[in-house]
């Protein structure tokens, strides 16, 4: 007996069509979706990375300004605002001063933090009044740290050992900007 041929069975041209094109789609869509998911991932870490920098510039800030007493702080006339702190030592009862002094200020986009050598060592108080006073101050020489991509740093002395301090950082599109009141600390 003979058995007849069954026809085969297989797919048309348009239905090769119809599935490739739907799965073209699906990967497009997933192509996308994983595109914009790295994007936002990246932006994420940008506003990390700019917070943790901000937290450590806020930490040095206030250590530094929290060891001063508003005669051992000065705040120059420019913008940006260049910061120096003298800070005080404390030994039982006395009150020294440590033999240099620490200026904040900025090169370009970059905020330096720098601990320059006074000679002789004061007695008292280190305050720079004067650009002439200023001027041995900032140097671009080593840096203890460096802060890239400063937009704003700004610093203005208040009323009852206070100080204002705006900054402002970026990296790429991201932007974080902060404004702080600290405290100095009173007496000596």
């Amino acid at each position: 007996m003979f058995t007849r041929p069954r026809p085969e069975r297989g797919y048309t041209l348009v239905e090769i069509l119809v599935a490739a094109s739907m799965a073209l789609l699906l990967l497009g869509v997933v192509a996308n979706l994983m595109v914009s998911s790295g994007r936002v991932s990246r932006k994420g870490m940008t506003k990390v990375y700019l917070q943790q920098r901000m937290n450590r510039l806020n930490f040095d800030l206030q250590r530094d300004l929290g060891l001063s007493a508003p005669q051992g702080v000065a705040v120059g006339e420019t913008v940006p605002t260049p910061i120096s702190v003298h800070r005080r030592v404390m030994e039982t009862s006395t009150v020294t001063w440590e033999p240099k002094v620490i200026v904040y200020h900025v090169t370009g986009e970059t905020l330096r933090r720098d601990e320059v050598e006074l000679s002789p060592a004061p007695t008292g108080p280190f305050k720079p009044t004067s650009p002439g006073e200023w001027s041995p101050l900032l140097s671009d020489g080593d840096s203890s740290f460096l802060f890239e991509g400063l937009e704003e740093f700004e610093a203005t002395l208040e009323a009852n050992g206070l100080i204002r301090i705006k900054i402002a950082l970026t990296s790429g599109s991201e932007r974080l900007s902060t404004e702080r009141l600290l405290r100095l600390r009173q007496g000596g």
